[in-house]
This record gives structure tokens, sequence and C-alpha cells, in this order.
């Protein structure tokens, strides 16, 4: 697909302008006249071509050998007596794979269950795909499965949303979602490494293109970035199994290139996605870095996005899975 995503986005005027998001900065978008190729303008808004690798889910298989500082890996990704939102957990069933536990949440009741705590992450970090449903005993382990080192059962698999691949555009996933239910006795503590404790959320709506994101996940552990699209709709790999997924009105988010080189990486799947005022926005469940280069391009691209994240804007994870971030 040479075009994988469209999205809404904004020019340095602060215009409006939809987004049209290609693999390669070198390749036409159609295999057309050049008369068909796409507008500058379609119904008096801009289009502007963004040359972006495409997007893959970041659960990662084998990454922990490519990492050198040991404290660094000690504090990410080994064994935590206290669980705390950010570090390593996964599915047990996902040999040699790694995720990111986001956060804590509750599910929605009339009645207050306020000792029933759960883990929040992506579905594919938190389940086995190859089945789509729960099971009894499918547990989440911490560290996840893929760090090479002992793991041991913090919870238990209650819900996800099921993903559909190789689909039609008009069936869309909209969340990529899982919940476990933390052992009783298991000791945990509500906050984010660098982050701090999450005070709410805030409504797609209300989360503006340009507004400045942070986050903290197994792999890259902090980085920030800014929204660059709204309603993204994009086409995503999954690695496990060489199929795509195509889901829509989504968060893209890019790098601040002047502090980091990357803002997610393979790993960082289930990441909460915080604002600058410790409020949640998303849940990441995908991205890609690339070398996309534009000198020479035969195209009227004028951007390059190497480096960014995907998230589900956390209202719609939220609404969809009928659960509470725990803010207390």
């Amino acid at each position: 697909k040479k075009i994988h995503a469209i999205g809404i986005g904004k020019l340095e005027s602060g215009e409006y302008c939809i987004q049209i998001f290609i693999n390669e900065a070198n390749n036409l978008p159609f295999e057309l006249r050049p008369t068909e190729q796409i507008p500058n303008v379609y119904k008096n808004i801009p289009l502007v071509i963004v040359a972006m690798p495409q997007a893959s889910f970041l659960s990662d298989q084998d990454f922990f050998a490519n990492f050198s500082s040991e404290d660094y890996r000690k504090l990410i990704r080994g064994h935590q007596e206290t669980i705390i939102g950010g570090i390593s957990g996964a599915n047990a069933n996902l040999d040699g794979n790694s995720g990111t536990i986001g956060y804590f949440c509750r599910k929605k009741s009339f009645l207050r269950r306020r000792s029933e705590i759960y883990l929040l992450s992506n579905s594919h970090v938190f389940a086995d795909l190859r089945r789509m449903n729960v099971e009894a005993h499918d547990f989440i382990l911490q560290p996840s499965p893929g760090e090479g080192g002992k793991s041991r059962p913090i919870a238990e698999l209650t819900n996800l949303s099921p993903l559909i691949f190789d689909n039609d555009v008009s069936v869309a996933n909209r969340i990529d979602v899982a919940i476990a239910k933390l052992f009783k006795q298991q000791e945990h503590k509500f906050i984010l490494p660098f982050i701090g404790k999450i005070k709410r959320f805030v409504e797609k709506e209300d989360f503006g293109i340009g507004e400045k994101a942070q986050k903290f996940g197994r792999t890259t552990g902090y980085t920030r970035g800014h929204l660059f699209s709204v309603a993204l709709d994009i086409w995503i790999k999954y690695d496990r199994t060489g199929k795509d997924a195509f889901f829509a009105d989504q968060f893209l988010i890019e790098t601040d290139k002047t502090q980091y080189e990357k803002f997610v990486d393979k790993g960082d799947s289930g990441s909460l996605l915080v604002d600058n005022e410790n409020n949640a926005v998303g849940l990441i469940f995908a991205g890609a870095n690339g070398k996309i280069d534009l000198k020479d391009s035969e195209v009227k691209t004028q951007i390059a996005v190497n480096n960014y994240g995907v998230a589900n804007p956390i209202s719609d994870v939220m609404k969809e899975m009928k659960i509470e971030l725990v803010f207390d």
C-alpha cells in the first residue's frame, strides 16, 4: 500500500489540511498519468503528501539483546516487586515477546468495587491474538516472557477488544485494548516513572494538533513528542502474523527530535500517552522508525515523518471497554 494513512493536521500557517501518508518519497502514490495524481486542494482544503514508513504493532521479539545498560534494563524490564505503569509485562503465551503495562483502571459499575484493580495495555500485548478470546488462567507475566529472565504471573486476562485483520476500510478497528485483573496480594503503586500520577483524562476532541505529549514505555523509557495528526485512518502491520489491520480515528504523535531519536520502539506497545498536565490522552499501540529522505523526491512531498507513535484516544478506550482510569 503506497498510501497507508490519511489524517487531519495543520500547516505552518495554522490552517487545517488533509495529510496523505505514503511509504516512499520517491514513489508516485498512484500508477497513473500526472494529470490523475493527487490535487493540491480538495473542497477548498489543502492536501499535503507526507512521506512516512508504515506503522507496525510494537510488541517486541528478541529486542532485549540490543541494550547494553544493565541499570536501564533492570529498571524497565526486570522483576518489579511493586507493579507500576510503564514496566515490562505481557501474556504468558507470547514466547519471546515483550510489551508494556500501561496503567491501572477499574471497571465501570454502579457498585463501587474499589478493591478490584485492573492493568491496562493492548490486546496484542495482554492476549494471544491467535485465539482472540479470554480463557481461564490466561495470565499476564511480569516481566514479559521475552525478557529472558524469571517471570511470574501478576494478573489474569479479563477482557479484550478483538482485532480484525486484512479488513476492508468500511469495517475499521477503533481500539487495541485489553485489561487484566491484578492479583489482590500483588503490591502496586499508581504512578508512571518520570511522569508521576495521572490526574484525569482528556476527551479526544480536546487534544489539539501541536499539543505536547509524553510517555514511559518498556523499551525507550521516557520520551516526548507532539500531536501531528488527528482523525487518523491507518494500516498497521502485525509482524507476528504478517497481516495488516486497518484502524480509524487515531492519534499520530511525532517525536520531539530536539531531544529524542525515537518516540517509541518495539516493546513500547501498551504505553499510556499523557499530556503536559499529567492527563491521559491515549494508549500507544503502534509506530515506526525510518529514514525517508526527501532529497530528489519525484513527487510533491514536502514533509517526512520518520519516527512516530500511533495511539487510540483514551476516551474511546474507556468508553468501549467500560472502564475508568485510577486517579487516586
